[in-house]
Parts: structure tokens; C-alpha cells; sequence
């Protein structure tokens, strides 16, 4: 033990220190953080049938959770989970040769990133979106080549990230391109069409018994606001002749002074509440995708500007009129409480609290202690390098880890962009993602391999 304490030991502090971190967090604010998805969520575990607007995945995940002691379970297994989910991170590295140093360097955004504490202490369900994504890549990863029932286990987990949040639904490409690239057994055919399978018979499953509630054979129900939240912030009804039922959800203000598609989507003032309301998601989605066939090069452009801003030093939502600091920061009093309240108290709590102590240091460290996007970027950018064979790299068996960590990385910050915004906490899958990438990376590149 001895040992290992001195071969692992930057990773053990790293570890202890995340520990204490979450620690912190959880009694900051007690019982759980409350956000306007949350109660939805605890609405739809109670029930347990498909909402319009919510997959099944983390409903799920609460429904088996004893609820009945209190919602401060829910942080509590989740600060748990993204302990185990850097340990794994960490011996998944070590597995594929990366030094104990660098995978320990590549584990320590998850565990010590304030926006990562926080998103733990709501309701919400990054971290076991998290944890599903890095259980497929390690299931891919792990063995070459890769057995047939790794590989169908992979969809099967892929199929739960995506009914968890559906902006997964792409990742299904990258895995099989690395299944073709790594090999596998009895053939990369085969393994091709049972991860497909594996993938797609889950989730046609839910489509049919989300048919069975709603009468339509989807995953979620009409999503019309959230595209045309995206094309807002850039449409010119000047460019195109939408119809009269539509030219109500033309924005008033010039392109460059409009404010965030977030806020197009849910601001009170927003255009969208201008039409009826029993047709409004209909005609958001018509009105979204005429605008997009007229102006293919202003969407193109908007969806690439909220990619690169992803990757800006400080996280952040641009021109957003309800600041992004009231929301994803830690606030100094408790959170939305007059939306937390009535939640808490359903199950049994007096009310959300704050520790003042505990509150005030983590709002200092959040001020300096989070994953700047240039250090995404370059996990982006040298694991596609690595992927792609560059310099001592060509001969590396990394190069499938590379692509498929880089891969998912960048599915999971394009479709959001495409379908409505990347915002900030969309980001936090890289942690899983593109730090493994960029330690890959740079293992490859430098010739080491195992």
C-alpha cells in the first residue's frame, strides 16, 4: 500500500481534495439546489412515464433513490458518483499507458472545477450523463481487440446517455467509427451492427411508449421554442416571406443589439409570446426552419461563434439579459427560492439554508478555480492530431482513444449550438472528455505507448 500510495500519490491528493471540496458544497447549501428543471424531474420520477420535455434517464436515476429521507440524497450520491467517476477517469488512463502524473493532471479539473461542485449539488443530471459517457469510452477502450459484448454494452449505455439528455443522440458515430478503427471481435461488421442495435432498440422502445402517451413516436415532445431561440438572435425577415401566422415571431431589435437565444426561448418579452399558444410550438418550428433554408450562411456562423465561445477563458452567456452569474454561480443567498421552497418541503425539508462561511469560500474559489477553454481547446485540437497520425503519433495504439474522447467532445458542443445555445454548463461533459483526450494526446505524440 506503501507503494502505490508513492507511485499514485498526486492523484490521492488531488482525490482527498475533491473530497473536501464536495464536502463544502454539500453543507453550503442544504438540502439540494433547485433549478426550473428540477421539479420537473421529480415530477416525472414520481410518475414515471414519458414528459414532453424531459427523457426518462434521470427520473430514473432519482426514482431509485430513497427520497423519502430527504432531497439532500440526491447531492449526496452525486458527489459520490463524481468521486468514483475521477477514479475511474484516472485508471482508464493508467490502462491505456499515460503516465500516473498526467492522468493525474487530467482527472484534477473534474475533481476540483467549481462549476463541476455545483452542478452536483442540483438536481440536475450532468453527472450521471457524465458517468454514462465515460462508462461507454472505457468499454470501448479498455480491451483490442474490442469483445462483442464490450461493444453491445456500449450501445446499451449510449441509449441511456441519450435517453438521459437527447443531445446525445449522435455519439452513436463516433463510437462506431472507433469500434472500425480499433477492431473487434468476430468482425468489425458484426460489432458495427450490434452497437447500432444495441443503441437503437432502446431507444425505439421509449419512442413507442412515448407514442402510447402522446401519440407520437419521438424521444421528447415539440421542441419548437428551442430552435427558434437559436435563429433569433440572427434571422432577417427582410430575406425571406414567412407567413402571416409567423411574422408576429419577427424580432423588433437590430441583429447586433439582440440579447441571448436563451432568452429569446424563455423571456417573458420574447417574441414567441405573441402567437397562440396552442399553436406556438408549430409555428416556432416552422418559422425556425424557414429561416435557417434562407439564411444556411448567418446559421452556420452562429452556431460556429457559440462553439468557439465555449472554448473563451471564462464561462460565460453572451448578451444574455438575465445574467449567467445569478444562475450557474454560487450565490449568497439560497437559490430561487421562492420556485425551491414549495419542492423542498414536498419531501419533507423546511426550506433551502445556507452555511454564510461556507458560502463566502466557495464564492471565492469559484472567482479562480475552474477549467479555462483554451485548455479545452487544446484537448480538442491535439487529439484530433493524435487521432489523425501526426509526427511519432502514426505508429501509436492511442490513436482510436484520441478520436473517440476528441469525437464526442465535439458532438456534444455542436448539436446543443445547432438546436439552441451551448450554454456553460453543456461544457462540463468535457472534463470527461477532452482532459482524457488531451493526455492521450500528448502521450502519443511524444511516441509512448503501452
Amino acid at each position: 500500500m506503501r507503494a502505490t500510495a508513492r507511485e499514485h500519490w498526486l492523484f490521492l491528493l488531488l482525490v482527498a481534495l475533491g473530497a473536501a471540496l464536495r464536502v463544502v458544497t454539500f453543507f453550503a447549501y442544504q438540502p439540494a439546489l433547485i433549478y426550473q428543471d428540477s421539479q420537473g424531474y421529480l415530477e416525472n420520477a414520481a410518475q414515471l412515464v414519458p414528459f414532453p420535455r424531459w427523457p426518462i434517464g434521470y427520473p430514473l436515476f432519482l426514482r431509485i433513490l430513497p427520497l423519502s429521507r430527504g432531497l439532500e440524497v440526491v447531492p449526496l450520491v452525486q458527489h459520490v458518483l463524481a468521486l468514483l467517476l475521477a477514479v475511474g477517469l484516472y485508471v482508464l488512463l493508467l490502462h491505456l499507458g499515460v503516465r500516473p502524473w498526467l492522468a493525474a493532471l487530467a482527472a484534477a479539473p473534474l475533481l476540483l472545477d467549481a462549476f463541476q461542485l455545483l452542478i452536483e449539488q442540483f438536481l440536475m443530471a450532468e453527472t450521471l450523463f457524465a458517468l454514462l459517457l465515460l462508462g461507454a469510452c472505457a468499454l470501448l477502450l479498455w480491451r483490442r481487440p474490442i469483445p462483442v459484448a464490450f461493444v453491445a454494452l456500449t450501445g446499451v449505455l449510449l441509449a441511456l446517455a441519450t435517453l438521459t439528455r437527447v443531445v446525445a443522440l449522435l455519439v452513436i458515430v463516433p463510437a462506431a467509427v472507433t469500434v472500425i478503427a480499433a477492431g473487434a471481435r468476430p468482425s468489425r461488421p458484426v460489432a458495427v451492427a450490434v452497437l447500432v442495435a444495441a443503441f437503437a432498440l432502446p431507444l425505439a422502445g421509449y419512442a413507442t411508449w412515448f407514442h402510447s402517451e402522446h401519440g407520437q413516436y419521438a424521444l421528447l415532445g415539440p421542441t419548437g421554442r428551442f430552435l427558434y431561440g437559436r435563429v433569433a438572435a440572427f434571422v432577417d425577415c427582410r430575406q425571406f416571406s414567412p407567413p402571416a401566422a409567423e411574422r408576429p415571431l419577427c424580432p423588433d431589435e437590430p441583429v447586433g443589439e439582440r440579447p441571448s437565444s436563451q432568452d429569446f426561448t424563455w423571456s417573458e418579452s420574447s417574441p414567441i409570446y405573441r402567437v397562440p399558444e396552442h399553436a406556438r410550438e408549430r409555428l416556432a418550428d416552422s418559422f425556425a426552419k424557414r429561416a435557417i433554408r434562407a439564411q444556411p450562411v448567418d446559421y452556420a456562423r452562429t452556431v460556429l461563434a457559440d462553439v468557439v465561445h465555449g472554448f473563451a477563458i471564462k464561462r460565460s452567456v453572451p448578451r444574455r439579459i438575465v445574467p449567467f452569474e445569478d444562475v450557474w454561480t454560487f450565490q449568497p443567498e439560497f437559490p430561487r427560492r421562492e420556485q425551491a421552497d414549495p419542492v423542498i418541503r414536498a419531501y419533507g425539508g423546511d426550506g433551502g439554508s445556507t452555511q454564510e462561511d461556507l458560502v463566502s469560500f466557495l464564492r471565492g474559489y469559484q472567482s479562480v478555480a475552474f477549467t479555462p477553454g483554451p485548455l479545452f481547446a487544446a484537448g480538442l485540437l491535439l487529439g484530433f492530431l493524435a487521432a489523425a497520425g501526426l509526427g511519432r503519433a502514426r505508429h501509436s495504439p492511442l490513436r482510436p482513444a484520441a478520436f473517440l474522447f476528441a469525437s464526442l467532445a465535439l458532438v456534444l458542443g455542436v448539436v446543443p449550438a445547432m438546436t439552441q445555445q451551448l450554454m456553460p454548463r453543456y461544457t462540463l461533459p468535457w472534463l470527461v472528455l477532452l482532459m482524457p483526450a488531451l493526455a492521450v494526446a500528448i502521450t502519443a505524440l511524444r511516441g509512448a505507448s503501452r
